[in-house]
């Protein structure tokens, strides 16, 4: 899995490419990415590929700039046109950060993130799901087999571990009894304060086969870690998945009749993006809807 907690590594690459037009004794100041650029380019221009070097801020702002938001075959046209490391370079630049583990939350992780930076230690999580294409590959530093869908556990979670590589049977069998995932799920925490820095507190694949009780077991362990860690909860939020939704109104009305009264007994609060509710509603309306044939309108 890429690193995706990044917030100091983008910090580093915005402080090398900050443009600079100021002359000093007749020279103009180039950015510091062009200024790599032109560097490597002296110093390997007579080498053979076994033999070129690059700077670290280079293969850093080439990891991201590139390989990261481009992609695979952007880096490839730019690595034929441009002096910047080789793939094999950048993905081994990669393995060298730290990476998330697929299924694990990262409440240690996101106990240190807010201690180093100052933050109060009151967040904010997120989750949403994105269509991805479905990939298996091994991950040679935990000897998985990533890319099938990870059953969960009575809390909600994602049963890490699942898919050991022992044996070329055993991996035969994962392809033959499991499904790939084809929806990569993530959680966010957001620490309540001013321009603070998100942080990625899980990731997995998942093919959205779950139940709202999963969704709501994971919000009532993941509340409990919190504690265990000194970190508050204060809410959680969607983008109006039908078993997001579904597991919100179940903890907010579990104990009220009235919905209003809701924010006086519910101790965490949940949000679901606005136009989800509205495109849902409208749905629902123009669904239940029915013209007679006398010209009037019944809604049911």
């Amino acid at each position: 899995m890429l690193e995706v907690e990044n917030t100091t590594f983008r910090k580093r690459l915005l402080a090398a490419m900050e443009m600079s037009e100021e002359k000093k004794n007749g020279q103009v100041r180039f950015s510091n990415f062009l200024q790599s650029l032109i560097e490597s380019a002296k110093n390997n221009f007579s080498k053979k590929d076994s033999g070129k070097r690059y700077s670290s801020n280079l293969k850093d702002m080439c990891t991201y700039l590139i390989f990261i938001v481009g992609g695979f075959l952007c880096y490839m046209v730019m690595y034929r046109n441009l002096p910047i490391p080789s793939v094999s370079t950048i993905r081994a630049n990669l393995s060298s950060k730290d990476t998330i583990r697929e299924g694990y939350f990262r409440f240690k992780e996101l106990s240190d993130f807010l201690t180093a930076r100052n933050l109060p230690r009151i967040v904010s999580i997120s989750e949403d799901g994105t269509r991805v294409k479905g990939q298996i590959q091994y991950d040679r530093k935990t000897n998985q087999i990533v890319g099938f869908v990870l059953p969960l556990d009575k809390n909600g979670l994602p049963s890490v571990g699942k898919y050991p590589a022992t044996s070329a049977r055993t991996i035969s069998n994962y392809f033959e009894e499991n499904t790939v995932s084809n929806i990569a799920y993530c959680l966010i925490a957001q620490p309540m304060a001013p321009n603070a820095p998100s942080f990625c507190l899980a990731l997995f694949g998942t093919d959205n086969k779950f139940e709202s009780t999963d969704v709501s077991n994971r919000w009532n362990w993941m509340v409990a870690q919190g504690k265990e860690h000194n970190i508050e909860i204060v809410n959680f939020s969607g983008d109006g998945d039908a078993k997001i939704l579904k597991a919100m109104c179940s903890r907010v009305f579990k104990n009220n009749k009235h919905w209003f009264f809701f924010l006086w007994y519910c101790p965490t609060a949940f949000y679901s993006r606005p136009h989800s509710y509205r495109n849902k509603i409208k749905r629902k309306i123009h669904h239940s809807i029915h013209y007679s044939s006398n010209g009037k309108i019944y809604c049911f």
